[in-house]
């Protein structure tokens, strides 16, 4: 198949379409440099410079790929008007091709806040902190979109480590600088998941054609403190942490701290039964050890 991403050169943009390409499908990635370009080009996929604001370039794209996979991400002030913005154009030509299209959407676990001992399913009301609201309502832009032609998907990874690293990069970045790491709370638990699992199951989801809003966790239950002190270990320490009050970690973090402490059980059973899809990967404690050899080359 014929497959655009945007956010090609990114941590989950990368795993998704290497996973696609290297599974054999025409992969085409919306980058914004030629650092970028070089990067996914390594991975035979075919770079297209550009960025959310080029709405002729996206609808163009959509309208002429069988899918169209949105994982880039503008943090700037105008973040989510340009979102909807450039969802709004790759919906449009999708929507009046002539041939089924696919769109897939990337959202995240912490539009449910925390969660408590029970796991959230798709099923389960968002609670999420504003910091992430407003993607409520792209996903439900993205999502009533669907009709005709058009097939639209949602997906909610958990925090997404391997590679660089993303948010766990702070606990190795932390770890090798000689200090505990630090976590605020620390008996409370991230939803996660490998970033090659996420990228499987957007291959699932694209080759099965399937919509609607689906989970994509890996099911550990870890906490903080663990996950962070199996990093220290890591890179040779003995396991130090530091703890954090929410006051304290919102002085560093600011609003970020909110969803950093969140205390989240979320589950992908639906992913699971429906898409046959399984986590290959046992969760950070178990391949702390491997996971902080690629953040060494990365860093």
């Amino acid at each position: 198949m014929a497959i655009f991403v945007t956010g090609a050169s990114g941590h989950i943009g990368l795993a998704v379409a290497h996973e696609l390409a290297w599974a054999g499908h025409e992969v085409r990635g919306l980058v914004r440099t030629d650092v970028g370009a070089q990067r996914v080009a390594t991975h035979e996929i075919e770079p297209v410079l550009g960025g959310l604001a080029d709405l002729e370039l996206l609808a163009r794209a959509a309208g002429t790929h069988e899918v169209t996979v949105h994982c880039a991400v503008d943090h700037g002030p105008e973040r989510w008007a340009l979102e909807t913005a450039a969802l709004d154009a790759m919906i449009a030509d999708a929507s009046e091709a002539r041939r089924p299209r696919l769109l897939i959407y990337t959202s995240g676990v912490w539009v449910y806040g925390t969660t408590g001992a029970r796991a959230a399913t798709e099923a389960d009301a968002p609670a999420p902190p504003a910091m992430v609201a407003r993607r409520l309502d792209v996903e439900a832009q993205v999502l009533a979109a669907a009709g005709g032609n058009l097939t639209t998907a949602v997906v909610r990874p958990g925090c997404v480590y391997g590679g660089g690293g993303s948010l766990t990069a702070a606990w190795f970045a932390a770890a090798a600088a000689g200090g505990p790491v630090p976590v605020i709370d620390g008996d409370n638990r991230w939803a996660m998941v490998h970033r090659a699992d996420v990228a499987s199951m957007y291959r699932a989801l694209i080759e099965q054609h399937r919509g609607g809003l689906w989970n994509c966790v890996d099911g550990s239950r870890d906490t903080t403190a663990a996950c962070a002190a199996a990093a220290h270990r890591a890179l040779g320490g003995a396991g130090d942490v530091q703890r954090l009050t929410l006051d304290e970690g919102t002085a560093r973090h600011g609003a970020l701290a909110a969803c950093l402490a969140f205390d989240q059980l979320v589950s992908a059973d639906k992913a699971r039964r429906e898409l046959g899809w399984r986590p290959a990967h046992a969760g950070f404690v178990a391949e702390a050890r491997r996971l902080a050899r690629s953040w060494r080359a990365h860093a």
